[in-house]
């Protein structure tokens, strides 16, 4: 495979660290946004922690993009103030399923990533399904009297054979969760599921 890690300690890595600390001190001093690492976490704080999971002498670790289901029926029916809200308790609920050394951030809109250092890939989609099941299981509150629930899509890359760049395991997991997406709405479409559950409108 192609080297791609670079020296953690080298003077362009640490310029990268020190952006991405300093955006993530700005969305904080902001009020800060849904998801793990802030609004927007970018590609930066993702490229780190995968930078840092294939450290020499690690095994191979897995990238696990995971995308809220529906989630713009809820932002443009309830508003973009009930859809943050949801983003973060959507956040932490999955956090909860992740070891404590994996690593959370919003990538973009309502996807979040996950990188999961010395994980195989069983381990990865078990932990997945945990955290598919801890968010099709939760009922948020949009409005008094009013709850909603979502489901959550997921595709899951692993180093090096899915991809030896940030890129490759990004753009490799994102196909493997339209995938998912795809897949599962077919099944729901068949199965007939009642339109008052937001995840039978996908």
């Amino acid at each position: 495979p192609r080297q791609w890690v670079r020296n953690l300690n080298s003077p362009a890595m640490m310029r990268t660290r020190d952006r991405a600390e300093r955006a993530d001190r700005g969305r904080g001093a902001a009020g800060g946004g849904a998801g793990a690492a802030g609004e927007g976490a970018d590609r930066q704080r993702i490229a780190i922690h995968a930078h840092t999971a294939q450290a020499p002498a690690k095994p191979p670790f897995q990238v696990v993009m995971l995308d809220l289901d529906d989630f713009k029926i809820v932002n443009d029916t309830f508003g973009h103030k009930v859809g943050d809200k949801m983003l973060r308790e959507m956040a932490r609920i999955i956090q909860t399923q992740l070891r404590e050394y994996d690593f959370l951030a919003r990538y973009a809109g309502d996807e979040f990533v996950a990188i999961m250092p010395m994980a195989s890939s069983s381990m990865a989609q078990s932990v997945g399904e945990r955290m598919r099941s801890a968010v099709e299981s939760q009922k948020f509150s949009v409005r008094l009297g009013t709850v909603v629930q979502v489901g959550i899509s997921m595709g899951i890359a692993c180093f090096p054979e899915q991809g030896d760049t940030t890129e490759e395991l990004l753009t490799a997991a994102a196909r493997k969760m339209q995938s998912d997406k795809h897949s599962r709405k077919t099944v729901i479409s068949l199965a007939s599921m009642p339109v008052s559950n937001l995840d039978a409108l996908r």
